[in-house]
């Protein structure tokens, strides 16, 4: 063909393993047959070079591209899953996966990533850190030593002798893991996997390590940001909880400079004390708000107590509102900080308006006081019993009224004691009746006691409450009030007195207007009787 066209050919072939450049051409001779020349060149070293020339620069991509990655990617994840896929797709490998260190007590490696043909194997895998069977592999073995370890001949590696099988089936013939380290300690390995054995060199492995140094800077940036977003939200949420809370609670917060005599405040506290950034956050203005009758006492608790014993400051006063001159009432409270003398250099603390916990408090005490009127008027005796401690409360009208002093201790038996004999059997049983847990707790009984040897009556009334349910229903607390009735006892008495007495001289009186009717009828009966007969006479 060469002899018959004049030209000459090149190729390139295997032979035995190595590379071989032929040159063919054709040897024109006047007036001769041509001969065919040829020469033959060993470019195995060329080819060797140019594949690692094409492998560096493949490799060089893969980084770049990694390097890329780093910035363009928003997640952990989403930079485990990139890098993965960069290692097959422009790295030419077989398969690549990125496995955690666990640290549970079997170092357990957990995969995170993967890329390439892996059907199933990562499943298959049982991989640890720890220096044992399971974790003398490729993988653990860079996690544990924090170097890279490579196996260049999954086939003829001892090591991985129980995943001979399953490595071959997907075409796995060396592999290459390098440790993610980061501050000291490793995060986890990066694992490579390559068609062809004896393929990675020490240029290659180099850049593998530099890759997976990038990676392992990347996921600790990553997780970093998502610390500080996080410390970032949970301030904002810490923020609002308490800019919140302060409203609710109407609770300002407060810093004083001990040094300088100024104060900062929060929002909350400027809206209770009604001021706004025109006014003077130092001493001279915070005494201005406190009310003029308190001033002297919350200075003096300030100065003696605060600064002078390194107290805590704790203080209700007044204060008059600087923008409408309206009076509050305020809970201060602060704690003292001292530089490193033991010199007080700033109070923190809070400030609450507690102008209507003051009201509800005088309202209440208003209330008491009326109720307290109420029962002195009326005369009511109250009393409260404890189950859980049987502990009975007398109030001193209910002393009173059974003639009890003040120091005698009030029991069930000593209370049925001073009741009449004849009463005593009728008040046990309702007392049990009203205790009983299957009843509904209503006592309400007027009975006679006998007060320093005289007899007087008393109605009683009270309602037990209960805890529980069923079987386990139980007395919790008796709570009801006595009233001496005597006097209205008397009075009936009286009045049954005067009523049958009235009864009696109605029956009396009755008897003696029959009679007379009587009288009247027999004498008109004689005197008509006589006028007859004598009529007759006549």
């Amino acid at each position: 063909r060469i002899l018959a066209s004049g030209q000459y050919e090149e190729r390139e072939e295997i032979y035995a393993g190595r590379h071989w450049s032929t040159l063919k051409f054709p040897l024109h001779r006047p007036g001769q047959a041509p001969l065919l020349g040829g020469l033959t060149l060993d470019i195995s070293q060329r080819k060797l070079a140019e594949e690692a020339l094409r492998g560096a620069n493949r490799q060089l991509r893969m980084l770049s591209d990694c390097n890329q990655a780093l910035f363009r990617t928003s997640g952990e994840s989403e930079l485990l899953q990139t890098i993965c896929a960069i290692a097959v797709e422009v790295g030419g490998y077989r398969m690549a996966w990125v496995g955690y260190a666990e640290a549970d007590d079997h170092r357990t490696v957990r995969p995170a990533a993967h890329a390439g043909c892996e059907e199933g194997y990562l499943r298959e895998l049982d991989v640890s850190w720890a220096d044992d069977e399971r974790g003398r592999g490729p993988i653990g073995t860079a996690i544990r030593t924090r170097r890279p370890c490579l196996v260049r001949s999954i086939a003829d590696d001892p090591r991985l002798a129980s995943r001979h099988a399953a490595a071959l089936r997907r075409d796995y013939a060396a592999v290459c893991a390098l440790p993610l380290t980061a501050r000291d300690r490793s995060l986890g390995a990066l694992a490579v996997y390559s068609s062809a054995a004896e393929v990675f060199t020490d240029v290659e492995i180099n850049l593998l390590s530099e890759l997976a140094n990038d990676l392992a800077f990347g996921i600790v940036a990553l997780r970093t940001r998502d610390e500080r977003e996080r410390a970032a939200r949970a301030l904002e949420d810490s923020e609002f909880f308490l800019r919140k809370s302060q409203e609710v609670g109407d609770l300002g917060s407060y810093y004083f400079d001990v040094r300088t005599h100024t104060w900062i405040s929060s929002e909350k506290l400027d809206q209770i004390f009604g001021i706004d950034d025109s006014f003077p956050k130092n001493t001279s203005g915070w005494i201005e708000l406190v009310h003029p009758d308190d001033r002297e006492a919350v200075l003096r608790h300030l100065s003696d107590d605060v600064l002078g014993r390194h107290s805590r400051f704790d203080k209700e006063y007044r204060i008059v509102r600087h923008d409408n001159g309206q009076e509050r009432w305020m809970h201060g409270l602060g704690e003292l900080e001292f530089d490193d003398h033991g010199v007080p250099r700033m109070m923190i603390g809070t400030i609450q308006d507690i102008s209507q916990s003051r009201q509800a408090e005088r309202a209440l005490h208003e209330s008491e006081e009326r109720l307290q009127q109420a029962i002195r008027v009326s005369q009511l005796g109250i009393f409260d019993h404890d189950h859980l401690s049987d502990q009975i409360y007398w109030s001193p009208e209910q002393r009173l009224i059974h003639g009890w002093g003040a120091d005698q201790p009030v029991t069930l038996p000593a209370f049925l004691a001073s009741v009449h004999d004849d009463d005593r059997p009728r008040i046990a049983a309702a007392i049990q009746r009203a205790h009983d847990p299957a009843g509904d707790g209503v006592y309400d009984v007027t009975h006679r006691i006998i007060r320093h040897g005289e007899i007087r009556w008393v109605v009683t009334r009270s309602q037990t409450f209960f805890a529980g349910e069923g079987s386990a229903r139980r007395p919790l607390r008796t709570v009801g009030a006595d009233l001496d009735v005597t006097d209205r006892k008397r009075a009936e008495a009286e009045l049954e007195r005067y009523r049958e007495q009235l009864e009696e001289l109605v029956t009396e009186r009755t008897a003696e207007l029959r009679q007379a009717m009587d009288h009247l009828v027999q004498s008109e009966k004689l005197a008509a009787l006589g006028h007859l007969v004598a009529g007759v006479a006549h």
